[in-house]
């Protein structure tokens, strides 16, 4: 009876020590496994730890001045853009590093002129670049849903969320989720103006 006990005593130890591995090295749940963000919530969290609640205000307070901010940060690119929108439509382009995004307003999306302001701040954190945009004036809906077109070095197929913040409870909240295109382009749908993140 005692040899039978040994004879599965090493195969059980064998057996536990190949569980324990794998538990360790290959559970994201793991206290030693790689950390990352959970979803992209904690991506833009990490920018707010950085440079406060309203990364807006805080490029404000240094003049609009990416170069101010990346001494905080690392390297920011920042761009702005005022633009006349009536019911024929119109386009926002803005500059963030070598790439162009584009609000792009369909024919009909708002009734009567309108003077729209975007601030577009892309930003590095561990987990890649968050872009932010504070589109203006805040608040407004549109009859039509504008399109938010990005440039980016990420490879199709990948996934890139858009955020929405509600100053009302004071939340990012998840808008949609889209599939990066060939050439790295990405496409996003905009029924009213607010603060928003992609990650």
């Amino acid at each position: 009876m005692r040899r039978a006990i040994r004879a599965l005593a090493l195969p059980t130890v064998f057996v536990g020590v190949l569980t324990m591995a794998f538990l360790l090295l290959g559970c994201s749940d793991s206290p030693l496994a790689p950390s990352g963000p959970q979803n992209g919530l904690d991506a833009i969290g990490y920018v707010e730890s950085q440079l406060g609640s309203d990364p807006f205000a805080t490029l404000d307070s240094v003049g609009n001045d990416p170069a101010a901010l990346g001494k905080l940060i690392g390297t920011i690119y920042f761009d702005n853009d005022t633009v006349t929108v009536d019911d024929k439509g119109g386009t926002i382009d803005l500059l963030l590093g070598n790439a162009v995004s584009t609000l792009d307003f369909p024919h009909g999306a708002v009734t009567a002129p309108v003077v729209v302001t975007a601030v577009g701040l892309q930003v590095p954190t561990p987990w890649g670049d968050v872009t932010l945009y504070d589109f203006g004036p805040d608040g407004l809906v549109f009859q039509k849903a504008a399109t938010l077109s990005l440039n980016t070095n990420l490879q199709e197929g990948q996934t890139l969320s858009l955020y929405w913040f509600d100053s009302a409870v004071g939340q990012w909240v998840l808008q949609e989720t889209a599939t990066v295109e060939e050439e790295g382009k990405v496409e996003f749908h905009v029924w009213h103006f607010s603060k928003y993140g992609i990650t």
